[in-house]
């Protein structure tokens, strides 16, 4: 088990094209990112004219409550509209949760996502973590951290994980729940309806919360939209913590469409399906590029290499202009690793051309 070092602490994101074209003094829509891990097929059709036919709500307050779209949701999940919370972005549920739910310690496995770490040290209390292995494929052994766990642990979890896009067995999750039925487990799905992962939610385990992101299943992420799933005075505890009208009106409508939009859901797993394949075909050629196995809308690659810097080709991407997730500031991973999301076979083509010029070598 690995000790936190706090002034150390890795935090970052992807997603940053505004900033990077405003200092490079370039245009938005000429950057492909990659660093951003949304639905390649973007948002679903209509979406945008149903904002744009929403626009007089924006005068009045929201439902402070959210609750058309929680009563959706629970449908939607078979579970009671009190035990579903909506939030601006998963992000922010996680803060959230992170303070409002008791807990003597937190676990976390890494390598994952940095926010993790982060909202567990702003909350306080101890942090410690469970390392994966790449020889592993970064799979999470449950067997081993059920036999880790304390009574009153935090465990935060992502299903697939980000950025390794490794998913839990959640057949043996649901075993060590109810072997430890004292901890509490945060279960992160913001890329399970992507991936075609199984939930993990289910009402034998309530101390099993999932936090999903309909950010990044819908590719909204300007409106920032998330909502925590599960036994309704845990949900209830991070309410109070809320702050009022935390979702906006424009959020609330894309939400009440994205709530039933199951055929595109299932239309845009299959794209992620497809897609990831051809990006996987592409890299082949690489040799230095070794790909983590996963079932996510991304992939974690590794420069084999050692004289190949994932940072320097990150900042040489930018000349593209391209940007992928460089991961050096990611605890368990370094600068041999950046992570690319699942895109249309048009921009695998542009990446694996840029890709071309810098880590293959020339014939002589």
């Amino acid at each position: 088990m690995m000790t936190p070092n706090v002034q150390s602490s890795a935090y970052g994101h992807g997603g940053n094209t505004a900033e990077l074209a405003r200092h490079t003094g370039t245009s938005l829509v000429d950057w492909l990112d990659l660093s951003a891990s949304l639905n390649p097929l973007g948002p679903p059709p209509g979406l945008l004219n149903r904002l744009r036919a929403g626009l007089d709500e924006v005068v009045r307050y929201p439902d402070h409550y959210s609750r058309n779209l929680c009563q959706a949701l629970a449908s939607h999940h078979e579970t009671e509209e009190a035990a579903v919370l909506v939030g601006n972005g998963a992000t922010e549920l996680l803060f959230l949760l992170t303070a409002a739910l008791p807990h003597e310690r937190t676990l976390i496995p890494v390598p994952t996502y940095v926010d993790y770490e982060r909202a567990s040290l702003l909350a306080g209390g101890t942090l410690d973590f469970i390392e994966l292995f790449p020889e592993d494929d970064f799979c999470l052994d449950l067997p081993r951290l059920g036999q880790q766990l304390r009574p009153g642990d935090l465990v935060l979890l992502g299903h697939p994980n980000n950025p390794t896009g490794c998913a839990l067995d959640v057949s043996a999750l649901h075993a060590v729940a109810a072997a430890a039925p004292s901890a509490l487990f945060v279960v992160d799905e913001s890329f399970a309806d992507l991936a075609g992962c199984s939930t993990t939610l289910s009402p034998d385990h309530p101390n099993i919360l999932v936090l999903r992101s309909l950010t990044k299943t819908f590719a909204i992420p300007g409106l920032r939209l998330g909502y925590l799933v599960g036994a309704t005075d845990l949900v209830q505890m991070c309410r109070q913590h809320q702050p009022p009208w935390s979702v906006n009106a424009l959020a609330l409508r894309a939400g009440l469409m994205v709530a039933d939009a199951g055929e595109y859901v299932r239309r845009s797993r299959i794209a992620v399906r497809d897609w990831r394949r051809d990006l996987l075909a592409r890299l082949a050629p690489f040799p230095g590029l070794h790909p983590v196995p996963g079932c996510a809308n991304f992939l974690l690659l590794h420069l084999t290499d050692p004289q190949l810097d994932a940072v320097d080709l990150y900042e040489s991407l930018l000349q593209e202009p391209i940007v992928i997730r460089p991961c050096a500031r990611i605890r368990g991973l370094g600068r041999h690793w950046f992570r690319v999301a699942v895109s249309t076979p048009e921009n695998h083509e542009r990446l694996c051309s840029a890709l071309t010029a810098r880590l293959l070598p020339v014939a002589p």
